[in-house]
């Protein structure tokens, strides 16, 4: 598999003309490869040559305490998918420790690490410099022990370092923008994707809301402010908003870009325990165990409507594909349909045994599913309110429906 440095991942002098020159000519020489995606790679043979020579080259600066090129790309890249990462530890990273470990004794080597690292500091240009990312990388493919290691003042790009322990490890005022740590946080009470399926997010018990990239899997951003558990979250449809609903009775709404909170949406009195944004992300719905639906007018935070009349906490609740009707179950056992415009209740399903978690509307808005802790989703005609269908097979409660 052809080893691809992004170019964020190498220093480079030349200019962008240069670049481009050399890239023409190499591929007349037939040395280089295109593909669909605007990407150059190397022919299998030479590339095989091009990576035995670069970890020559990186040997021998190490042998030597002079790192060049080994402060000059990235040897791994600890942001990459696995996959991507396993094959850059394959070909790269082990073929470099062999060579160590088959010309140098393992003290020795340490020293030298240890003498590199120490030359860091005396480099100008640190914000150019992936060394003691690749030097933090080896160490831990090796095993050594990191205890009194000092990587102070110096930017640790691309280390992977989850599952690492780090103890007496001295990182003050290092840079460790694009390092990868076991990421550890409490429970997690909700989730949800962004519309795009780029994002995905969590409320967690440590009161803050998690958002990682699903591509590879690494943490984005922390949103922080709630200051009890954070048990629903929801994206709005354009994606450029995230509301979370809390046990501090609050609604807090997010920019995803830039993770400000907008607003604080206050009014309920107990937790909330599930929000959601209409089709057009104008106004978002919020219910708890305060037992009333609250609706939100989203750009002003002002409270448009109570809706009264659940007896009981509300566990879930859903926009119809219209924006004009809103379902919400909960204790009591009841779905209930509500006009949106005027806060009307205009029917109560009523059918199954124990609290409703789930509710949700069909694509065309014609049905409703609910699901219960009775261990039993019904199926809803909203026209009419009757129950279309009972489907029994699960042996705990239903937490979630959702239809195809």
């Amino acid at each position: 598999m052809p080893i691809l440095l992004p170019w964020e991942d190498t220093v480079a002098f030349a200019s962008k003309k240069e670049v481009v020159d050399s890239l023409a000519s190499l591929r007349r020489k037939s040395m280089i490869e295109s593909s669909d995606t605007a990407c150059f790679t190397l022919q299998p043979v030479i590339m095989e040559y091009v990576t035995d020579e670069f970890i020559r080259e990186i040997c021998k600066e190490i042998h030597g305490e002079t790192p060049y090129l080994f402060a000059r790309h990235a040897l791994a890249k600890a942001q990459s998918k696995e996959y991507v990462r396993e094959s850059q530890m394959r070909l790269i990273l082990t073929p470099i420790m062999k060579w160590l470990f088959a010309s140098i004794e393992r003290e020795v080597i340490e020293k030298k690490f240890k003498v590199l690292l120490s030359r860091l500091r005396e480099i100008s240009d640190q914000k150019t410099n992936y060394a003691a990312g690749n030097l933090l990388n080896l160490l831990i493919q090796m095993h050594y022990d990191l205890r009194s290691y000092d990587f102070s003042h110096l930017p640790i790009r691309q280390a992977f370092l989850q599952g690492t322990l780090l103890p007496h490890v001295d990182f003050t005022d290092a840079d460790l923008t694009t390092s990868v740590f076991t990421d550890t946080f409490g429970s997690v009470l909700s989730v949800a994707f962004s519309p795009n399926g780029a994002l995905l997010a969590a409320g967690t018990t440590n009161n803050d809301i998690r958002l990682w990239h699903t591509s590879s899997g690494t943490p984005y951003q922390t949103h922080q402010g709630h200051r009890a558990w954070v048990r629903s979250i929801a994206f709005s449809p354009d994606g450029h908003i995230l509301a979370s609903g809390s046990d501090d009775q609050t609604i807090r709404v997010w920019e995803v870009d830039s993770g400000n909170c907008l607003t604080v949406l206050q009014g309920h009195r107990a937790w909330v325990r599930s929000i959601v944004f209409s089709p057009d992300g104008r106004m978002l719905a919020s219910g708890g165990e305060d037992q009333v639906v609250r609706l939100w007018e989203v750009s002003t935070g002002i409270c448009l409507k109570t809706l009264q009349g659940q007896m009981g906490r509300i566990r879930a609740i859903a926009f119809s594909p219209d924006g004009r009707m809103l379902a919400s179950g909960g204790e009591d056992q009841a779905v209930r349909l509500w006009e949106v415009s005027t806060g009307i209740c205009l029917k109560t399903l009523q059918g199954h045994k124990e609290r409703i978690r789930s509710v949700a509307f069909s694509s065309n808005g014609n049905m409703l599913a609910s699901g219960s802790d009775d261990q039993m989703v019904r199926l809803w005609e909203i026209s009419t309110g009757n129950c279309l269908n009972v489907l029994r097979g699960h042996i705990d409660c239903v937490r979630s429906v959702t239809f195809s």
